[in-house]
């Protein structure tokens, strides 16, 4: 049986083989990748929100900020531990 992750993960998958293009997907999973500690899955995923919104109407942000966002909140993670 499958934990509340990985159906979230099999969701996402399914969205986007049904509209390989639809960005908010990949926004969304973004920040789900990286509330799970995996930083480069996050990066990867809000590269491709970028590249496919690049008027990037949700929130100004560039994938430089994106990725020092997530060093941050990993420095964070560590200096709690």
């Amino acid at each position: 049986m499958l934990g509340h992750d990985e159906l979230a993960l099999s969701d996402w998958a399914k969205l986007l083989s049904l509209n390989p293009k639809d960005f908010y997907v990949y926004y969304d999973r973004s920040f789900f990748y990286s509330s799970r500690g995996r930083f480069d899955k996050a990066v990867e995923d809000m590269g491709m929100y970028l590249i496919l919104n690049p008027d990037d109407s949700i929130e100004q942000v560039t994938l430089e900020d994106f990725k020092t966002r997530l060093i941050l909140q990993r420095q964070s993670e560590k200096q709690i531990k």
